[in-house]
């Protein structure tokens, strides 16, 4: 299937950021390298959150607000793909739908998909592949920002190409957008696809890269973009790239890896197998999670390999640099020490964790699998001191 990273396009409320190349905020040293260990001792437990009716496949918190930009489906025994983009509570479960691409809810049917909200909680930024029946036309997906404080939205008058507009990430000033985009046979692209970024308020598009990136990943600091790149070929390897976003120039590549985060200056990362050929995901199955220091430039260290025969499929540093949730081959969530000492199983079935940016909360939805046999449908974590 074409569209590789198309679950995880993200959507962004967002309130429209200065233009420019802000700083980045001054980053606070990372906390003490022992989430699981600490999440252990002090017996922390998941709250059950009930969700009706909503089999989840996106969470992205709003800011620190106890809520969170969500996509969803309806009733996942539907064959067409309906999503749903809105937002749903973190302490009730109330679904908030704001686009909904079957038609059932209030206002035009549009197919909308990939919430991802600035890091300071006022702007969501989107795909938007327009009113249905959008088949009737070539696709088109545009980016669609839409201001949480107003409910206003913009749709930035710089035409990205009738493409499949797949990932989107913000800046750490939330100044700018990176965006990947997927190859259409209507559209001029390099057969491969395209990363570029764009300023926040729609204006001054940049590619820096010509072909499609899956898991962006930006560093606190802004001065690097990570991303993993789909293997040409079937029994090749993904590997991640490492460009600087203001000039385009390539500053590092790692081969047979996936799934990058940044622990400051240190770029985290799932590595060690051949991918699955038939897993159209950017995630093989890892046997380790592993770091490399000067933004991916150092020599590659294994910090941990995957607990009791399992694989990794995809990971995430937390904001604060404690340590990481993997997810693995048989769904189960688990939490990782930045020290690599320790693994926590969280939960046997999981979907879309998401940590929230004070790495206060860490939230995840239950498969499609336990939602059908009635399993709540959100889990949230409380870390906070």
């Amino acid at each position: 299937m074409r569209i590789r990273c198309l679950r995880l396009l993200p959507a962004v409320l967002l309130t429209l950021a200065p233009v420019g190349c802000s700083r980045a905020p001054q980053q606070p040293p990372p906390a003490p390298p022992t989430l699981a260990t600490r999440v252990r001792e002090r017996g922390l437990k998941p709250r059950v959150v009930v969700v009706r009716h909503a089999a989840f496949s996106r969470l992205a918190w709003v800011g620190t607000q106890p809520r969170l930009a969500a996509q969803w489906v309806a009733d996942p025994n539907i064959q067409a793909y309906q999503p749903v983009v809105g937002f749903v509570s973190a302490t009730t479960g109330a679904l908030d739908p704001l686009y909904d691409a079957s038609g059932h809810g209030p206002g035009p049917a549009r197919f909308v998909i990939s919430p991802a909200p600035s890091h300071d909680g006022r702007t969501l930024a989107m795909a938007d592949f327009g009113e249905l029946p959008w088949r009737a036309a070539p696709i088109r997906a545009r980016l669609l920002l839409r201001s949480l404080a107003h409910g206003t939205e913009k749709r930035p008058a710089e035409d990205l190409g009738a493409s499949f507009l797949t990932e989107i990430a913000w800046a750490s000033g939330d100044n700018r957008l990176y965006l990947s985009q997927a190859y259409h046979p209507a559209d001029p692209l390099p057969p491969s696809g395209r990363v570029l970024r764009i300023d926040a308020d729609g204006r001054n598009r940049v590619d820096l890269f010509d072909r499609e990136g899956c898991g962006l990943a930006n560093s606190p600091d802004d001065r690097h973009l990570a991303f993993a790149v789909s293997p040409p070929a079937p029994q090749s390897r993904w590997e991640i790239r490492v460009i600087n976003p203001e000039t385009s120039a390539p500053e590092s590549a790692l081969s047979d890896a996936w799934s990058p985060s940044w622990r400051g200056e240190e770029l985290w990362y799932v590595s060690g197998d051949q991918p699955d050929p038939h897993v159209t995901l950017p995630h093989g199955f890892g046997r380790a999670v592993s770091r490399c220091t000067r933004a991916g430039a150092g020599a590659p260290q294994v910090i941990a390999t995957a607990p009791q025969g399992r694989r990794i499929t995809r990971a995430e540093m937390a904001p604060d640099g404690s340590g990481l949730w993997a997810l693995m081959d048989d769904s189960s969530l688990w939490l990782l020490n930045a020290d690599g000492k320790e693994w926590l199983q969280l939960d046997a079935h999981a979907e879309c964790p998401a940590w929230s940016p004070d790495s206060a909360h860490l939230a995840w939805a239950e498969p499609e699998p336990q939602m059908a046999r009635g399993e709540p449908g959100l889990y949230v974590l409380d870390l906070s001191p």
